[in-house]
């Protein structure tokens, strides 16, 4: 299911990725109202973010990969993000996300939760500007990657986890 909890940080919140910064993630599923009224500390977050109850709505929670193809690192690097009224996302949508601060458990301060700031990319677009590289549908950790990146200014982090970023100094913070 969706709304699990996460032991130690909320996956609704950066992890991994500069604060500020925007990353790439592959729309998987997504919240019904129900299910985010259900899960107290989901739908408590969007409070805090001064998310009005209005705005909580059937998919305005959704979860992205943001590496693929099979194994558990899929599901365990996935993010959960707030998608607001304005954007229509769906499943298998390329999404770009803005992230806040990391939160812990314990964080008396909530932070604004991940937010879609756009989609990059729906399937019924045509010609695909994004895929999953390297191009070997064998490996377990491949990265989303959207030509022109570089252009726009992103990059690509080194480290554990290898995801194109825009660093926070362009991104724009959410509505």
């Amino acid at each position: 299911m969706l709304l699990t909890s996460c032991a130690g940080t909320s996956r609704l919140h950066r992890q991994h990725v500069p604060e500020g910064s925007l990353r790439l993630a592959e729309v998987i599923t997504l919240a019904t109202r129900k299910e985010i009224d259900e899960n107290e500390y989901i739908y408590q977050a969007l409070r805090n973010a001064d998310i009005l109850d209005s705005e909580i709505t059937d998919n305005s929670i959704g979860m992205g990969r943001v590496f693929c193809c099979g194994g558990r690192n899929e599901y365990e690097t996935a993010i959960w993000f707030y998608i607001p009224q304005n954007i229509e996302a769906e499943i298998d949508d390329i999404v770009e996300v803005w992230s806040g601060r990391e939160v812990k458990q314990g964080d008396s301060e909530p932070g604004y939760p991940n937010t879609v700031s756009r989609i990059v990319e729906k399937p019924s677009y045509g010609k695909r500007m994004c895929r999953w590289l390297p191009d070997d549908p064998g490996l377990w950790v491949r990265v989303l990657y959207c030509d022109g990146l570089e252009d726009e200014g992103w990059n690509k982090q080194s480290g554990l986890f290898p995801v194109w970023v825009k660093p926070a100094d362009s991104a724009v913070s959410p509505p």
